[in-house]
């Protein structure tokens, strides 16, 4: 997520407008202060003579226009990054833009998420560090099993994936990600999380507890004294570092609303609702997908997972109905199965290492298949191949 900074756009057409308009309630700029005037250059000029100049300045201008940017940089503050949408795609004028100083130059016509990436790569000093995916696990409803869907699908992801991935228990009351892992650790992190902490890499190894060859678990304590909404700006900072040294970050989020799950719904790539199917939870995952629509209008609709289906002696609401109610399709059905579910929890297990063979531990598989993309493939070269390449460096040598 962008941090807290001004944004003001000047255009010169509506669509680029319109564009600049639906950037504006992109999740990713739930910080940002934004406005967006017509006029284009000349609004600008005439604005920033009485008032300051935001942090990040958009301007649509044609090439004629741009001639008053010197104009503009004389009466904007230096600390102003400016991004240019114009008509031209041209390498010598993107250059002559460079020079005076334009940190980006983005060619119409241009979408919402184009201009977010931008604002979000100029904020950061232009800087592409590597940006791992982000999913956030919530239940429609308290008891639906969402902590457990979301742990046995972050150990499916780090099964398949020849890479770290992070599960961060955020019920920092009740979590049991500790438990279900079976794994301990000694330090209090909201201990470690004072306001003002530093989140970095060595911060982080001592947090995490190494669950396996590639899950990393972030767990605590139940903390039933405590006050950790508090921290909640830290922890975001925390899921946000820890995009650039895991590929993959599961978020295991409480039921109830705080600042923040808020916070870590807007900063995930991918929100999972976990629902059980009746009445309840259908009011409840259905107001939660409205809400998250609004919140994150440029983002791809949240998943949905429907658990514990099946349980016997309840009345239930059939999948199909539930679909067409939510107009959403779920992304895997997990049948009932508190025999098997029970006993890989009280060995502290995952239902793929405890029942492989299990329906529901297909199901996890498959999710996490869906998504974090198929497994990464080997280049395979054929001897022949590896002595003619050793035949060329020979030859050059």
């Amino acid at each position: 997520m962008i941090p807290h900074l001004s944004v003001q756009a000047f255009t010169q057409t509506s669509d680029v407008h319109t564009a600049i308009q639906r950037t504006l309630c992109d999740r990713r700029l739930a910080r940002v202060s934004g406005e967006a005037f017509s006029g284009g250059l000349s609004a600008a000029l005439e604005r920033f003579a009485e008032t300051a100049s935001p942090d990040v300045l958009l301007l649509e201008a044609d090439r004629d226009a741009l001639a008053d940017l010197p104009a503009l940089a004389a009466i904007c503050d230096t600390r102003t990054k400016v991004i240019i949408v114009g008509h031209d795609n041209d390498v010598v004028l993107y250059r002559e833009l460079l020079g005076l100083g334009v940190s980006e130059y983005l060619v119409a016509p241009v979408d919402s998420a184009e201009v977010a990436v931008a604002i979000e790569r100029v904020a950061g000093g232009g800087l592409t560090a590597r940006k791992g995916r982000c999913y956030a696990f919530i239940g429609a409803n308290g008891g639906v099993g969402s902590s457990t869907v979301a742990q046995n699908i972050a150990w499916s992801m780090s099964e398949r994936v020849e890479a770290g991935v992070m599960l961060a228990d955020l019920d920092l009351s009740c979590g049991a990600a500790d438990l279900n892992c079976n794994v301990e650790t000694a330090i209090q992190f909201l201990d470690a999380l004072k306001s003002g902490t530093q989140v970095d890499d060595a911060l982080l190894d001592r947090l995490l507890v190494r669950r396996g060859k590639h899950l990393h678990v972030l767990t605590h304590p139940a903390l039933l004294d405590r006050q950790p909404d508090d921290l909640a700006a830290q922890l975001v900072d925390m899921i946000r570092f820890s995009r650039t040294a895991f590929p993959h970050i599961v978020l295991d989020l409480p039921n109830h609303w705080s600042p923040l799950v808020r916070d870590a719904l807007l900063a995930a790539d991918e929100v999972v609702v976990t629902a059980v199917p009746d009445l309840c939870n259908l009011r409840n995952a259905k107001a939660l997908l409205e809400m998250l629509a609004r919140l994150r209008p440029n983002d791809a609709p949240p998943r949905l997972i429907l658990n514990q289906v099946g349980m016997p002696k309840r009345t239930e609401i059939k999948a199909t109905a539930f679909q067409q109610a939510l107009n959403v399709a779920p992304l895997a059905t997990i049948g009932f199965d508190a025999g098997r579910f029970s006993k890989a929890a009280i060995a502290g297990q995952m239902l793929g290492e405890a029942a492989p063979r299990a329906t529901a531990a297909r199901s996890f598989d498959a999710v996490a298949q869906q998504l974090v993309g198929p497994p990464p493939q080997r280049a395979r070269r054929s001897t022949r191949a590896r002595f003619w390449n050793l035949g060329l460096r020979r030859v050059a040598s």
